[in-house]
């Protein structure tokens, strides 16, 4: 894994176990969210494209993410990427997931 260094001479790294909880991150970011599925999954409106019914699902379990009309899938991180125009670290950091070990 791919550490940091600040100037204090900390190394910084992503903590997969510091991100957010998908269900209440997902319900903050796309509103109401569909009845959820025996293995987790829901159904919300595509945020990346004009949706006029639910075309995208999220895994409230482990955060992935599909849009059945072709704009992506992913996981948490690569959503807050994609819809705030993040990059990886910028992501990590606006989730509260980068930091010292």
């Amino acid at each position: 894994m791919r550490r940091y260094r600040t100037l204090t001479g900390r190394a910084l790294r992503f903590h997969r176990d510091r991100l957010p909880d998908p269900t209440s991150y997902y319900e903050r970011e796309l509103g109401k969210l569909g009845r959820v599925s025996a293995d987790g999954w829901a159904q919300a409106r595509c945020p990346f494209h004009e949706d006029d019914r639910p075309s995208f699902t999220v895994n409230l379990e482990h955060g992935g993410w599909c849009c059945f009309c072709g704009c992506g899938k992913g996981d948490l991180v690569a959503f807050q990427m994609r819809k705030y125009g993040q990059s990886f670290i910028e992501a990590v950091r606006a989730l509260g997931a980068w930091g010292p070990r």
